[in-house]
This record gives structure tokens, sequence and C-alpha cells, in this order.
């Protein structure tokens, strides 16, 4: 069904696009079917619906708790600062209502390997889209690998009847082109009859078809999850951040639902005969103890051939409950080894047995993955910033005028302790931090320790004084 429906969206979106500069620049989607699959399969992992739990819906809820890990510490404590002139306070306050939801958005994005920032004029207000990676099409992109054209999907339902919008953004030698084609269908990936915009009151407004001068840039910001892409290493969209892990993911779910069987397998049990209950008269059926039903497994056994145990059997096999844990455990330490995330994040932290050189290097993986998904969050937002201001001035909704946007990182979680320290040390020398200071941080010290510390001290290196490198 969905590939069938791809098709037929890859063909209209080609169709939309047919015009003589697409022809010579060879526009279409620049998305692959088995990208496209992949994505729709993050997107079921993500809601608890991956295709292995079809027999058995129980599961341990990975894919979202990763994607929500990933985003708390890519955005703890994250600030966006836009100043330098009225048209940049005016930013800053269309931008605001976002800054609640940048949390939600950056966890969609980890999930689904990708999501756009679309803003859109909204009155004398400009409001922003979040646009999932399963309704973004790609269609152009640069030798930078950055997204300079795509189409966007738009779904509503009136009634029993399905329509669905397709606008198309385009950068063409006469400037930015945008195109809207509604459809309507009957079935969710069904769309065959091409409508009049104004068959949808929400859509009424729209024009098929502008063309806006002197803009050569995208009027969105697309957040890429910077990762390495091994179903279309040539795609230019992201991928999701459990995507390695997707297999270990599958073993882990089945391995939970191995240990719940053993516990329901293992429920202590009672085997009796049925003439050791009351009969209830009108079903004829055994009428077993109030509260009790679990318990007791009635059976059709005479009573004259019952073993010498009697007429009940204790059913209390020994669990093995270690076992199935242990297991899970080991596959929950590598999920968060694929992911790039602590352990212990998903895995039992009071089992984690390791070097210390194996501790730094995951520390480091940890630090590398977000800080790079930080830079990809940063110029997606710049390129939603760069997108609202554009249509300030194209719609006159605010004075022209300059602005900067500042990004502040929290890095308490992702600064790696080593390189945290080597900071220290350099500061120490350029004299930005005094040496009591760094005795206390890095030695455990009080101030009072520190500074006693270095009164005592006979003319040591400073390596020495800071306990850089042990006294001769």
């Amino acid at each position: 069904m969905f590939d069938r429906f791809f098709r037929w969206l890859r063909g209209v979106i080609d169709r939309m696009l047919d015009s003589k500069t697409a022809k010579r620049m060879g526009i279409t989607v620049a998305i692959s079917d088995g990208m496209q699959q992949a994505i729709h399969r993050w997107i079921d992992m993500y809601r608890g619906k991956a295709p292995w739990l079809t027999p058995n819906p129980q599961h341990l809820g990975l894919p979202a708790l990763i994607a929500s890990e990933m985003a708390t510490m890519v955005m703890l404590e994250a600030e966006v600062n836009v100043t330098g002139s009225p048209r940049a306070d005016w930013l800053a306050e269309q931008f605001r209502p976002l800054t609640d939801h940048l949390r939600l958005a950056v966890e969609y994005a980890c999930a689904e390997g990708g999501l756009v920032f679309k803003p859109y004029v909204d009155g004398k207000d400009i409001a922003v889209d979040l646009v999932h990676a399963d309704d973004f099409y790609p269609t152009a992109f640069n030798s930078r690998r950055e997204i300079t054209g795509a189409v966007f999907v738009e779904r509503k339902r009136v009634g029993e009847t399905r329509y669905m919008r397709l606008e198309a953004h385009q950068i063409t030698d006469q400037g930015y082109r945008i195109t809207n084609r509604a459809f309507k269908g009957t079935g969710e990936d069904s769309f065959t009859q091409e409508v009049p915009l104004t068959d949808v009151d929400e859509w009424a407004d729209l024009q098929p078809e502008v063309n806006i001068q002197n803009v050569d840039h995208p009027l969105f910001g697309y957040l890429r999850i910077p990762l390495g892409n091994t179903i279309d290493p040539k795609s230019p969209v992201g991928v999701s951040v459990y995507e390695k892990a997707s297999g270990v993911i599958e073993e882990a779910d089945k391995q939970y639902q191995r240990l719940l069987w053993e516990y329901e397998g293992g429920e202590l049990a009672i085997d009796a005969v049925e003439d050791a209950f009351e009969t209830d008269q009108k079903t004829k059926q055994v009428r077993l103890p109030v509260g009790r039903e679990r318990l007791f497994r009635p059976n059709k056994l005479d009573p004259k051939d019952a073993s010498d145990e009697g007429l009940f059997h204790t059913f209390s096999p020994a669990l093995r409950d270690a076992s199935y844990i242990q297991g899970l455990n080991k596959l929950l330490q590598r999920v968060e080894d694929l992911c790039g995330i602590s352990r212990g994040t998903l895995s039992d932290p009071n089992e984690d047995a390791r070097t210390a050189q194996e501790i730094k290097q995951t520390r480091q993986r940890t630090y590398s993955t977000v800080t790079s998904i930080q830079r990809a969050t940063q110029k997606a937002v710049e390129a939603l910033l760069t997108a609202m201001d554009t249509l300030a001035t194209l719609y006159k909704l605010c004075p022209a005028g300059k602005y900067e946007a500042a990004f502040v990182w929290d890095d308490s979680i992702v600064v790696d302790a080593e390189t945290e320290r080597q900071r220290d040390m350099n500061e120490v020398r350029d004299g930005l931090m005094n040496k009591w200071e760094y005795r206390v941080k890095w030695r455990g010290e009080s101030e009072e320790q520190a500074k006693a510390a270095l009164a005592e001290a006979e003319d040591p290196t400073d390596d020495e004084l800071l306990d850089f490198e042990p006294k001769a």
C-alpha cells in the first residue's frame, strides 16, 4: 500500500515541478524508496508499532526513550537570543512560542532522522509548522548537501472524504516558486482526483502558484540528524538516532517478552479435580473461590485415579528470571553503545564493570553525538530565522533591520572530563582561573585547604603545584 502511494506521489511531484528549469536541472524527488521506507519504520518504532511487535505487542518502548534522552541532553538549558534592532525584537517575539516546543521538536527529529521548521504568515504574525519526516519530500540539494527544494504534505479529513495538499518549494532562475495542489480520496493513501484548493476552507485563501523575486534561499529550516547513513549514503536526509541499534532493539523486545512469559508461565497454581469445587446449577460450570480464580486450575481427573499426593497438586516451578534479566541487560548495554548514550541510561548501572579507558570512550561518544546534534539544531534555527526575516520583509510585517542570533548550549552533560580539565589548566596558566580554584574543583579540597597547600609549597613548578604531575 505504501509503495503504491509513494510511486503515485513521486509522479505528482514530478508533474508539479515540470518546467523548463526543472527539466534542465533534472529536479525530482531526492529520496530513495529505501530511505522513505526506513523513515516510516523509524516512526512506527517510535510509536510502539514496530513490525516485530505484530504477534506480541509487549515492548520496552526503547526508541521513544532513546529519542527523548538524546533530546534532553541536546536541549538542556539551551537558549536562543535574537538581538540587534526593533526587527530583531519582533523576530524574538515571533520565535518565542517555538522555544516551548523546541525540545520536543528535537526529539521528533532524533526519532525520524529529521524535521522541518516551516514558517508561514498568520495575520500580522509569523507562526511555525513542525513538519515531520513522513510529510516532507526533498527535491533539490546543493553541493554542501543542504536541502534547497522540497514538497510538503498536509492532510485534512472532512466527513468521510480525505484531502491532501502538496506544497512545493523550488528555487528557479526567476526567484522562489511556491506551488499548491490539492487532491481528494477515500482511503488513507488513495488520492486519485485533483480538486480546487477552495474545496477545503483552510486552503481557500492559498494561491495555486506564487513567484517571489530576489529570494535565493529556502523559506524553511531543516534539522538533519548528522549520523552516518548505511541505508543510502548519498541521501540528503538524516538518520534516526536508533537506526544502528534497530536489530538489537528488536532482540531486546523479544527478550523482554520471554521474561514476561517466564513470570506468567511460572505463576503459582494449584491443579485440582473438579469434584473439589462447587458446581453452578445454571451454567454447570465449576465455581472457583472468589478472588482465587487464577490460583486454581480444575481438571477432569477421576478422584479414584488420583495419585498418592491427593486431589490437589501445587505448581510452583523455579523461575529462571535471573538469566533472562542478565541477557536483557547485555542487550540494553549494546543499544546504549550503538546509540551513543551513556551506560546506565537504559541498562542497570550497577552491572557495568568496565575499565577507566572504556568509560572515557563511552563519554566521548556521547559528547560527540550530542554536540553534533546541537550544531545541526543551531543551523536549522538559523535557517528558520532567515526565512522568518524574509517573510517579514515581503509582507511588511515589521520595519527592516539587522539581527543577530546567539545560542547558548549547556555542556554539563556532554563535556568530556579530560577536555574540561585541560581547558581549566590553560585558564590557570593564562590567568583566567585562580590556582586554588583549580585545586578545589579537581582535587576536592576546600578553599582553605587549597590556599594553605599553595602557601606551604616551596617553589614548585606550575604542574607540581596544581597536581598535574607528581613531585620528584
